[in-house]
C-alpha cells in the first residue's frame, strides 16, 4: 500500500514542500508497534524535512535508489544508494531534498513515542 505523504505527516517528518512524495508503510503491514518503517520516494524537485519531536527519539534514514542532498545543522551533504545518516532529537529538522532527474528511494524508521499513532509510520 502507498500513501500520498500530503494525506498527513507520518511520524518523525513534516508534510514535503513538494506533493510528489510517496511512501510505503513497511511497519503498518509487519504489524510493528516500536519503529515505524516507511520505503519513501522522492521525485524530482521533491523536498522532505525529517523533524524528531521530543528528547530521544532517533530517526534513521538509508539511500536505496538514486541520488540526494541533506541539510542539517546548517550544512548540506551529498547522498547516493547505498549512504546512511541518523539523529537523535531534539535536534534541528534535517532536510531531504531530491534536485536530480531521476527518483531518490529511501527507507525511513523513526522511533515510536508515546502519543504517536502507532500505526502511522515515515
Amino acid at each position: 500500500m502507498t500513501d500520498a505523504m500530503d494525506a498527513g505527516a507520518p511520524t518523525g517528518t513534516t508534510p514535503p514542500t513538494v506533493a510528489a512524495v510517496r511512501r510505503e508503510r513497511l511497519s503498518r503491514r509487519a504489524g510493528m508497534q516500536r519503529l515505524d518503517v516507511s520505503r519513501t520516494t522522492l521525485a524530482r524537485g521533491s523536498e522532505l524535512q525529517l523533524s524528531p519531536s521530543g528528547a530521544g527519539r532517533e530517526t534513521f534514514l538509508y539511500i536505496l535508489l538514486g541520488r540526494g542532498v541533506l541539510t542539517a545543522n546548517g550544512e548540506s551533504v551529498a547522498l547516493a544508494a547505498g549512504d546512511c545518516f541518523g539523529f537523535a532529537g531534539p535536534a534541528l529538522p534535517p532536510r531531504l531534498s531530491n534536485p536530480y532527474a531521476d527518483e531518490l528511494v529511501c527507507l525511513i524508521t523513526t522511533q515510536i513515542q508515546p502519543g504517536d499513532d502507532a500505526g502511522g509510520n515515515t
